[in-house]
């Protein structure tokens, strides 16, 4: 599912395709704008929101990379196993998985 180069942005993508976690992206954002410019008074500090917002998605990226490698281990176990084919002749003979 991901490389190396498209795990970073695969897997944003895919976290804020969840609404909770593009609601506090949101909050994050209008907490920032209210405590660092004169639009409006924000009583809480962006970090309260960017800090769990963070770690939510480093923890799930975290989970996600690892069931990435689990099944691209699993894959290549699977695909390099022999398997028996039987020919038009009609013997069987034994050929990598994946040829």
């Amino acid at each position: 599912k991901y490389t190396l180069l498209s795990f970073l942005p695969r897997s944003l993508f895919e976290q804020f395709r969840r609404t909770a976690n593009q609601y506090f992206l949101f909050i994050s954002i209008l907490m920032i704008l209210g405590t660092y410019t004169s639009l409006f008074y924000s009583p809480l500090t962006p970090f309260s929101t960017i800090a769990p917002l963070s770690f939510i998605l480093g923890v799930t990226m975290a989970k996600e990379g690892v069931e990435d490698l689990k099944r691209h281990r699993s894959d290549e176990k699977v695909n390099t196993t022999p398997a028996k084919v039987v020919d038009a002749d009609g013997t069987v003979r034994e050929t990598p998985w994946k040829a």
